[in-house]
C-alpha cells in the first residue's frame, strides 16, 4: 500500500481504516513510510482531530497490521522500479521495488500515478471491500 492510504486511515475513522485493521490481509511497505508519517503527524493529529496520545495509540494499532521491509531489501529491484516508474513518478519507485521484491499481489492506492503502468496489479480502495466481500458506496 502507498503512504496516502495509511495517512487517510489515521485522519479518519472511514472505509479505509477498516481495510487497514481487516484481518485477513497482509499489508507491507517500505520503512520510509514510517518517517513520512512522522513528517505528517500534525497534520494528521490536526485533520483528524486527534490527541497525541489518541494518534500513538491508532498508528500502534495500524502499524501491527503492516510488515515493514527493510530499504536494503527492496534495493536490488530499485533499478526495475525506476525504469517502470522513471516517466511517470519517481516517488513512487519504493512502493514498486516493494511489490517486486515480496511477490505481492499488488498496491492498493488510489494515486492515479500508480494505474499508468503495467508491470505491478494496482488496486482501489473498491477493489479491496470487494475482497472483503462488504458492500458499501464509496464517495
Amino acid at each position: 500500500m502507498d503512504s496516502n492510504r495509511i495517512i487517510a486511515g489515521l485522519i479518519r475513522n472511514s472505509v479505509t481504516r477498516g481495510i487497514l485493521l481487516y484481518p485477513e490481509f497482509n499489508f507491507y511497505t517500505p520503512d520510509h513510510l514510517l518517517m513520512e508519517v512522522d513528517k505528517y503527524k500534525p497534520m494528521i493529529i490536526r485533520k483528524g482531530k486527534l490527541s497525541e496520545s489518541a494518534f500513538e495509540i491508532l498508528f500502534g494499532m495500524i502499524k501491527e497490521r503492516i510488515e515493514v521491509i527493510p530499504e536494503e531489501k527492496i534495493q536490488t529491484h530499485l533499478k526495475e522500479a525506476r525504469e517502470i516508474m522513471a516517466h511517470i513518478d519517481p516517488d513512487d519507485v519504493p512502493f514498486i521495488a516493494l511489490a517486486l521484491c515480496i511477490k505481492s499481489d499488488g498496491i492498493w492506492t488510489e494515486d492515479s500515478d500508480f494505474f499508468e503502468q503495467k508491470e505491478i496489479q494496482i488496486y482501489k480502495t473498491g477493489d479491496m471491500l470487494k475482497f472483503m466481500d462488504y458492500h458499501v458506496k464509496i464517495d
